[in-house]
C-alpha cells in the first residue's frame, strides 16, 4: 500500500511538470489588458521601429515533455505593419516581430500548429497593440 503512495505520488510530481513555459518577452510585465467599469478593454502597447527584427515571444516545453498539438505563437491583425517570424528550436520556439511600416495592429497569441486565418480574428481576444514607429526608438 505504501508503495502505490509513493508511485502515485512521484507520477503527480512528474506530470505536474509537463507541458510548456510561455513567456511574452515584448511586454513581460502586462498580462491581456483590462477592462474599464464601462466593460471596455484596454490593451497595453508595444513600440518597435520599421525594420527592426524583435524578439517577442518564447515558447519552451516543459520536462518531461507533454504530447499534444498546442504550439504559443503570436499573430498579427494586419499583415502589412508587421510580420511575424516563427523559430522552432530544440526545446520550444521563439516568435520575432518585424515593423514593416508606420502604422499600429492588434497582436494575438495563437496556436502554431491550427492557427486561425486573418478574417478569424476577434478584436475582443487581443494580448497588446503593436505601434510601429518611423523613427529608432530612443
Amino acid at each position: 500500500m505504501r508503495l502505490i503512495a509513493c508511485l502515485t505520488s512521484a507520477l503527480t510530481l512528474v506530470l505536474a511538470s509537463c507541458g510548456h513555459v510561455s513567456r511574452n518577452v515584448l511586454l513581460p510585465e502586462t498580462g491581456r489588458g483590462r477592462f474599464t467599469e464601462s466593460g471596455e478593454k484596454v490593451l497595453p502597447v508595444a513600440s518597435i521601429p520599421v525594420g527592426e527584427k524583435t524578439l517577442a515571444y518564447k515558447s519552451r516545453v516543459g520536462f518531461p515533455p507533454m504530447f499534444g498539438g498546442y504550439f504559443p505563437t503570436l499573430m498579427v491583425g494586419d499583415e502589412s505593419v508587421a510580420k511575424v517570424d516563427y523559430v522552432n528550436r530544440s526545446r520550444g520556439s521563439d516568435t520575432y516581430l518585424t515593423g514593416l511600416q508606420p502604422g499600429e495592429t492588434l497582436v494575438y497569441v495563437v496556436n502554431a500548429a491550427g492557427k486561425p486565418r486573418q478574417d478569424e480574428l476577434d478584436p475582443r481576444s487581443a494580448s497588446y497593440r503593436l505601434r510601429v514607429l518611423a523613427q529608432p526608438l530612443d
